[in-house]
């Protein structure tokens, strides 16, 4: 018996009437030169390697400790599945699929995930992967992914061998410092957690969310953004870029009808795993920062150089280290964790989240068959309606939103926005 970890409880607690606590990796294969995959070749290349990922065979057992165990009843195709459908779907037709996919609970009597393979119209094939949170976080299952798929996959560097970043040491001796000093670390919780947010107007994002799912998509390559981030700050990061474009998108959303234009701040996720971990390292292991949004600045180029030195500081200070270590010191008494949920959680505290993980740096492929996309959702949450997530891949970055329909309408109108957001910052990038 091996309990779940207190964060990954933590997350599976969350799961209620509305929120299904499933994460989705969409992975887009294009016909190789030995022509079309089907499922069967999609089923046949997992079950040569599940072994790999052990806690794909094991369900959770729910009680005051959760804990897991291997499924006695385990049947592969109860998880790699091909949805019945006469007609192949368009692309159009596949983020209508997708959202269906994100509003179905998985079935906790079996392991929480699910491979949908899904033969597209223009003869590419897609494949929808949903793991619940609670057994991994994006950076996991992004090596799960890549321990089960593709061809050619190098083997992870073990703990021992793997070079140390010339930056840890650093890095860990910032933490260390600010968690002593106490001043660091409450000028940290301040920038992190102070009022300013809690005085905003209510955002048109605040609203109440059922189960069901709508999911829209933006392809870029990535050296728009990178080019974009050169031209204008000389530390703007590609992360900078991408909030820079959502917060734009977002501004161009709100004026087209939404509801009115105000600035938002929004949590960005912060990965504590090691890029090189191998597949065995499952589980949550993730931070956020809070960053605000100038929705209300008309200058795309203005707005990105505000989000830059906003994130730059919050870097200098590891805000992010700083918080993981308050909430988890608050988590062992219960009502002080109450407290750390409601600063932390709330519509106040934050509107959105978005998300960036690093997908492969280089190609991969599918049995010989290129994998040209990639994108990840992750589901909105009570009073939180939206959900952007990004993901890259051999040099082309996804935007994939994720959000209740009823609470965020015209979700295709802010894809739209934020593609027109990186034209207008590409425009002025010399």
């Amino acid at each position: 018996m091996e309990r779940l970890s207190p964060d990954d409880a933590a997350i599976l607690a969350l799961e209620n009437a509305n929120i299904l606590g499933h994460t989705l990796k969409l992975v887009v294969v294009e016909p190789g030169a030995a022509g079309a995959l089907d499922a069967v070749a999609v089923r046949d290349r997992v079950a040569s390697r599940l072994e790999r990922i052990p806690r794909l065979h094991q369900r959770v057992v729910l009680g005051p400790e959760p804990y897991w165990e291997d499924d006695d009843d385990f049947d592969l195709d109860r998880h790699v599945r091909e949805p019945a459908g006469e007609t192949p779907p368009d692309r159009a037709q596949l983020e209508e699929l997708v959202g269906e996919l994100m509003s179905k609970r998985l079935d906790h009597e079996h392991p929480l995930w699910t491979l949908d393979v899904v033969a597209l119209a223009d003869g590419a094939l897609a494949l929808v992967l949903r793991i619940h949170h609670c057994m991994a976080d994006g950076m996991t299952v992004i090596r799960w992914a890549g321990e089960l798929l593709w061809d050619d996959e190098p083997p992870p560097a073990s703990a021992a061998t793997e070079p140390a970043s010339a930056t840890a040491p650093a890095r860990r001796r910032g933490v260390r410092a600010a968690l002593r000093g106490g001043a660091g670390a409450s000028a940290a919780l301040a920038r992190e957690l102070g009022g300013e947010a809690r005085r905003r107007p209510r955002s048109p994002l605040d609203r109440h969310i059922s189960t069901t799912r709508a999911a829209a998509f933006a392809p870029r390559p990535l050296a728009d953004l990178k080019r974009i981030g050169s031209a204008f700050a000389e530390h703007a990061t590609v992360n900078d870029v991408v909030l820079a474009a959502v917060g734009g998108g977002l501004a161009r959303w709100l004026a087209a009808g939404a509801g009115p234009v105000a600035d938002m701040r929004v949590q960005v996720p912060v990965s504590l795993h090691r890029r090189h971990e191998g597949p065995d390292a499952a589980g949550n292991h993730d931070s956020f920062l809070f960053v605000d949004l100038p929705l209300t600045e008309p200058d795309p180029v203005t707005r990105l150089l505000a989000i830059s030195a906003e994130t730059r500081e919050r870097k200098h200070h590891h805000d992010a280290d700083v918080l993981y270590s308050f909430f988890h010191g608050l988590a062992h008494g219960r009502p002080l964790a109450a407290v750390a949920a409601h600063l932390g959680a709330g519509p106040r505290a934050f509107t959105l989240s978005v998300s960036n993980v690093p997908g492969p740096r280089e190609p991969r492929a599918l049995l010989g068959r290129p994998v040209s996309e990639i994108y990840t959702l992750a589901e909105p949450a009570d009073r939180h309606a939206l959900r952007v997530s990004v993901i890259s891949v051999a040099g082309q970055l996804g935007f994939g939103l994720c959000a209740d329909p009823d609470a965020v309408r015209d979700l295709d109108v802010l894809a739209a926005g934020i593609e027109a957001e990186l034209d207008a910052l590409l425009e002025r990038a010399v």
